[in-house]
């Protein structure tokens, strides 16, 4: 499941319920999580992750981020700054 990060506590015991045992591959990234969703949803992202650490499954830990490099990010900032405010664009 990617985006695992957006998962929510219900969401979550409902897909312990639907898998069986080692056959569930979640990708997320724990850092967006952290400032963008509640803490809930953290928590859930982490508890997971530590329940596959602990249970002695395949864990696989990425640590490097390809998709924000420094050129691809200064790139987006100065297309951002190129574009007209949200407020002066009509519909």
């Amino acid at each position: 499941m990617d985006e695992y990060q957006d998962t929510n506590g219900q969401q979550a015991r409902l897909l312990d319920l639907l898998r069986g045992r080692g056959n569930f591959y979640a990708v997320g990234d724990i850092k967006p999580v952290d400032l963008r969703l509640p803490p809930c949803h953290a928590r859930v992202f982490r508890r997971h992750r530590d329940r596959v650490r602990t249970a002695g499954e395949h864990h696989v830990e990425l640590f490097d981020n390809f998709r924000s490099r420094r050129t691809f990010c200064g790139r987006c900032r100065r297309w951002l700054r190129m574009r007209p405010a949200a407020s002066n664009r009509t519909n």
